[in-house]
């Protein structure tokens, strides 16, 4: 079978390129060699599943037994009754094991009508485990599909009660879970009053720290795989690194990424360069994806993560990560953050696909009506200047129908979404924050071919201008980029009346604007 790329379920050697998951399988397996119990809850696509596949198969090969079970086609009448949730979970075992350990598993259905609750189940696993004479690891997918019910937390208590009584009762070596939430998210889900929400029947578990994020170094290994079949000429460890760019090793869009390039740009077969990738990051932004469904379901769904990304994004508010901020731990579930001290957008993707989302809102609402073809020469490119030029005029209409405060407020995003209509079906944004007192944003747009750095920065005084002159040129040269754009906004009647101007700070060219 031809190897492919994969965004659907879990990923298997022999059928899809995979990064080499071997580094994050190792500290894994040491856990579970130590015994431990844990979840491994991380953001959804984000193999979880193909981690525990790999697992199950080592596990097996250290002589140990492997049960990998997944609750993801567990219905509601699973938890109707203990009994209900013990046949079912006892049909998941012998079936988990029938491939590798066919008499183990007729063993285990034929216990099956002795067990009628949780404290059957709980005698079985005893039995189970002495039966074998092995170490069991228990291991169990999708966690979080239960999570609604009472009875799979009573079913986590029967567990930790047997791991705390392991010196007198035989149960499972280890038993890893594997879902979006962790256990203490699941429970204050069902007992959302403060007495139970932090007391999990899960306080035995230890903390998974492995990284699962895939780095440059493991995307490498599988754009090697892919070259090495394919015959794609590929600059793989600069590549790797522009897809961590983008990406920041977010699993899914990692995958996503190299399928687009691979089976939706087949007129690039031959070779992957960094414009090809631009243009597939092009591509997924554009595209409907169930991946994307889900960050635009939270967002709607939860005013005070919409506020917190509004924040973020458009104000540059820096904030220090905090586990206990409620807002900020539900944002890093859902994959939407990631903390690196301070609290961060999680890859470059996800904040334009939100500025997008965030644009498509203000754009409605400010009824922008930019027709791209009048921005465009013969040529077929972008003539950013006639662009700035008319954003200019449209703020100063503005200005006499909305609030100062709004504008004051938002004039950064009113700027890019005065863009999307613009760039639309040709082009995108990507943005660079950079933290400091003038509060910059430094705005990458991609046209085709073209590359236009636009820093937007808010008027403070003319040393700080002064300032943020040479830290664009210094952006530039980093991005090997001769000619910026600075948008200087809320600045006063005179320097608006400037008109246009043209910096040269060495080979470095900036072109003003006053908004």
């Amino acid at each position: 079978m031809k190897k492919r790329f994969n965004t659907t379920g879990a990923c298997f050697p022999d059928r899809h390129y995979m990064v080499d998951m071997a580094e994050k399988v190792e500290q894994t397996m040491k856990m579970v060699n130590r015994g431990a119990y844990f979840v491994i809850h991380r953001p959804r696509q984000y193999a979880k599943t193909t981690l525990l596949g790999i697992l199950e198969n080592r596990i097996e090969s250290e002589g140990k037994i492997a049960i990998f079970i997944s609750f993801q086609n567990l219905g509601n009448e699973s938890f109707e009754s203990e009994r209900h949730f013990c046949d079912s979970f006892i049909e998941l075992i012998g079936n988990s094991i029938a491939g590798r350990h066919r008499e183990l598993s007729n063993w285990v259905l034929q216990e099956k009508e002795k067990i009628h609750g949780l404290s059957d189940l709980s005698r079985f696993i005893s039995r189970l485990t002495d039966h074998v004479a092995k170490e069991i690891v228990l291991l169990i997918d999708e966690v979080d599909k239960s999570g609604d019910h009472f009875l799979f937390i009573d079913f986590l208590g029967m567990l930790r009660a047997k791991f705390l009584e392991a010196n007198r009762n035989s149960t499972f070596s280890s038993v890893i879970l594997s879902g979006l939430y962790d256990i203490k998210n699941l429970k204050s889900k069902l007992r959302p009053d403060s007495e139970t929400q932090y007391n999990s029947p899960w306080n035995i578990a230890t903390e998974f720290k492995v990284e699962m994020r895939f780095s440059p170094k493991e995307i490498e290994s599988m754009l090697r795989d892919y070259v090495e079949s394919e015959k794609v000429s590929i600059d793989i460890p600069a590549f790797a690194e522009r897809i961590y760019f983008y990406t920041s090793g977010y699993p899914y869009l990692v995958s996503r990424l190299c399928q687009i390039m691979d089976e939706e740009m087949p007129g690039h077969k031959n070779e992957w360069t960094e414009e090809i990738l631009e243009q597939a990051v092009f591509l997924i932004l554009k595209e409907e994806n169930t991946n994307f469904d889900n960050i635009f379901q939270k967002l709607e769904n939860n005013p005070a993560l919409y506020d917190l990304c509004y924040q973020l994004l458009v104000e540059g508010q820096p904030f220090t990560y905090n586990y206990y901020h409620p807002t900020m731990q539900l944002g890093i579930l859902y994959g939407i953050f990631r903390k690196n001290g301070t609290l961060q957008i999680h890859n470059r993707i996800y904040e334009q696909f939100i500025y997008n989302y965030l644009n498509s809102k203000l754009e409605s609402q400010l009824r922008i009506r930019s027709i791209s073809d009048s921005y465009i020469n013969e040529k077929g490119e972008l003539v950013l200047e006639k662009v700035i030029d008319r954003f200019k005029e449209f703020m100063r209409a503005e200005q006499g129908k909305k609030d100062k405060a709004f504008l004051e407020r938002d004039a950064r995003l009113v700027f890019l979404a005065f863009l999307t209509p613009i760039l639309n079906g040709k082009g995108y944004t990507f943005r660079e924050v950079q933290i400091a007192e003038e509060k910059r944003l430094d705005v990458v747009i991609v046209f085709g071919k073209q590359r236009f750095i636009v820093e937007l920065k808010i008027w403070r005084d003319e040393a700080y201008h002064a300032k943020g002159l040479e830290q664009l040129a210094d952006y530039m040269t980093s991005q090997q980029e001769d000619t910026g754009y600075l948008l200087v906004f809320n600045c006063g009647e005179e320097q608006r009346n400037k008109g246009k101007e043209q910096i040269l700070l060495g080979n470095k060219k900036i072109r003003l604007a006053w908004i």
